[in-house]
């Protein structure tokens, strides 16, 4: 097979954005599965501690990779080579399954390997000896003698600059270490090499003759390798990447107190997936505590960003690692809890803890006759405390038992008859009890409060949270919010039936997913693009006369060979829809950082290439990256809105606010979806 190149990347038989391409030749992640281990191939001398930043969370390389072993549910295996070049001969060998290493894309080694997506990007640095060579372009290199190792990416960098007349080259011989070409180039072997950023750095450090001259104006993509075969293997990692890229940038973020958060422009809530606190219905970000802090977000002009954590267990610890803001998660107020170093806001709910039978449980119909019962509860909840406060104080015997499932799955257990006894909160069994063949009561504790949790430190966040729920409390919007989750029942039946679950996030998802692969992107993406157009109706037209499930105009359908009354097949609406995205993504270089690149390929979908264009260049005007969608085209965006930018803009006005909330709505949904199915598959796993 030969290794295509495509968005600048190799990949292989794989598609860029894609879960289910189809591979060529061997089934990597099959064999993996089946010898229930990964190998990863690296360098024994390179430091994990210490590669390029740009684009990666703080973790290392060795993590990365054994997080993806672990997503694949099988075991990491390293294997170490004393020399970089033996690495991808061991690879094509058998030896390994992927290359984990700072492996800088090449033409060269692509025509052997398959790359990964990018995990970062770096610039290339001329080097030369302290006070010889003074150089501000390209072209004042020429004349001059450039030191290479054989075999080497920055070989064919040397060999492929331009401007500068025939390259004087000074081969190394394969396999020599950077420290010993940069002796070379102190010693005067030759005049300069050329050497990636990270790498240029640490021998700058320990070399006092050796400087900078010159950055080179291309940077390159560093990735992993599989084989070329491997194009399933290829197709997981690929996805692995995206989903930690994407969501990289939350877990880079500093714990802040409000004003930080302002700045910051996103208030980030932790929580679990429920129904009260924050669940998908129907492609809708929905729950109580989602609605309530969205309020809250809207009031303080910052946008909510939900972090979902594997289980309540996680909450607090993640708080105080700096991974959120405000947990909220219908946490019972606690004082014991803020020994751990956090603060309950007041009360935004008043609850009762009731006891929670199953159909087939022995009555229970007052306090007293717990005496002799069995009731499970998680330990780490305040029901625990609860029982053993109202044994002690009525003398009466309750075994409890301790588990190690969240309230809502021992509800579950219950209304199976796998348990006889549970307590819960009386809101989250008002809508339990829609659905499942429960008996409620007797109530164990009346009016127990309900609230938000912050980082103790963090006092203005606190301060500001009391005053809301304060104010909301007067107001009939925390009524009606009240009424639509908690009293609702029509409606609590209907969020529960359609709230998504399993691996189903839309009646159209069996369309969505070869679509999708076909042209390179996330199925996920395009359901949750797909919701944001049209609300999974196919039928629904728009003012403007755009059609079907993504909601094509005419137009557009014409351009693409499509019947505009066709597009209510979902089927037809569908494959246009993304065929219209994939030509609105090649408006774009592939050089762009993988999710700054998605955003403006949806952005274009939303308003035109060419606005977005003009926000790049109005961005860069500004003084910002007019290569980042978020900060800094965004922001442009907003001001083509105002007539003294759109002027001057090539394409002129554009509803700038429209585009920046369509595009944030498809992220939020998107990185939901995510962490729904990571949780649902985590979940089987555990099972």
């Amino acid at each position: 097979m030969t290794p295509l190149r495509l968005a600048g990347l190799v990949l292989g038989s794989v598609c860029l954005f894609g879960t289910a391409c189809a591979p060529d030749g061997q089934q990597g992640v099959r064999e993996i599965r089946e010898r229930n281990a990964i190998r990863f191939l690296h360098w024994r001398f390179e430091d994990f501690d210490a590669l390029p930043r740009g684009g990666l969370p703080p973790e290392s390389y060795r993590r990365l990779a054994e997080d993806f072993a672990s997503d694949l549910g099988v075991v990491a295996q390293w294997h170490a080579v004393d020399r970089f070049d033996e690495l991808i001969p061991l690879l094509l060998d058998g030896e390994g399954d992927v290359i984990v290493a700072n492996l800088m894309v090449s033409d060269g080694r692509a025509a052997h390997v398959a790359f990964s997506l990018p995990l970062v990007r770096v610039a290339q640095w001329v080097l030369a000896r302290k006070g010889e060579v003074q150089a501000t372009r390209v072209a004042d290199l020429a004349g001059l003698s450039f030191g290479a190792i054989a075999n080497s990416t920055a070989r064919e960098t040397i060999r492929s600059i331009s401007g500068i007349g025939d390259i004087r080259l000074v081969d190394l011989p394969a396999g020599t270490r950077v420290d010993a070409l940069v002796a070379q180039l102190a010693a005067g072997a030759f005049d300069v090499t050329v050497l990636d950023e990270a790498s240029a750095r640490a021998q700058i450090d320990v070399n006092d003759g050796i400087v900078r001259v010159l950055t080179l104006p291309e940077k390159r993509d560093i990735a992993w390798a599989v084989r070329p075969d491997s194009g399933d293997l290829l197709a997981a990692l690929n996805d692995y990447i995206t989903e930690h890229q994407l969501s990289g940038e939350r877990r880079r973020i500093d714990p802040q107190d409000l004003g930080g958060i302002r700045q910051r422009g996103r208030l980030r809530m932790l929580t679990v997936t429920g129904p009260v606190s924050y669940y998908l219905w129907r492609g809708e970000l929905m729950g109580f505590d989602y609605e309530l802090l969205k309020r809250f977000a809207r009031a303080n002009d910052v946008e909510l960003e939900v972090v979902l954590a594997r289980s309540a267990d996680e909450l607090i610890p993640s708080l105080l690692a700096g991974r959120g803001d405000v947990v909220a998660a219908s946490a019972t107020i606690a004082p014991a809890r803020e020994q751990q170093g956090v603060r309950f806001t007041r009360p935004y709910l008043e609850v009762d803890e009731v006891l929670v039978a199953g159909s087939e449980s022995p009555i229970v119909r007052t306090i007293d006759d717990l005496d002799g019962r069995t009731v499970t509860v998680n330990p780490m909840s305040v029901y625990r405390a609860t029982l053993d406060r109202i044994a002690s104080e009525r003398g009466i015997a309750i075994d409890v038992r301790d588990s190690p499932l969240q309230t809502e799955e021992l509800i579950e257990a219950v209304a199976a008859g796998d348990v006889a006894f549970t307590v819960a909160d009386s809101h989250l069994v008002a809508i339990e009890a829609q659905h499942r063949p429960l008996r409620v009561g007797p109530e164990l504790t009346e009016d127990v409060g309900v609230g938000w949790v912050v980082n103790a430190q963090h006092t203005a966040l606190l301060a500001a949270l009391n005053a809301f729920i304060r104010k909301e409390y007067r107001r009939e919007v925390h009524g009606a919010l009240y009424i639509k989750y908690f009293r609702n029942e029509r409606r609590m039946r209907t969020l529960r039936e359609d709230r998504v679950g399993g691996d189903q996030l839309s009646p159209f998802d069996a369309i969505v997913k070869p679509i999708a692969a076909q042209h390179g992107f996330d199925w996920r993406l395009i359901v949750a693009q797909m919701y944001e157009e049209s609300e999974f109706n196919p039928g629904v037209r728009s003012p403007s006369g755009a059609q079907g499930l993504m909601q094509i105009v005419p137009g557009t359908a014409v351009e693409l060979g499509i019947e505009p009354a066709s597009l209510v097949d979902p089927a037809i609406g569908i494959e246009t829809g993304v065929r219209y995205l994939a030509w609105t993504r090649s408006r774009f270089p592939d050089t762009l950082p993988i999710a700054d690149r998605l955003w403006f390929t949806l952005a274009a979908y939303n308003a035109g290439p060419g606005h977005v264009h003009d926000a790049r260049i109005l961005a860069r005007r500004q003084g910002w990256n007019g290569d980042r969608w978020s900060g800094s085209v965004d922001r442009a965006m907003l001001l083509l809105s105002k007539r003294e930018f759109a002027t001057k803009a090539r394409h002129g006005y554009v509803r700038g606010g429209q585009v920046v909330n369509y595009v944030e709505a498809i992220r939020r949904r998107y990185q939901a979806y995510i962490d729904h199915i990571s949780v649902q598959r985590e979940a089987a796993i555990s099972r």
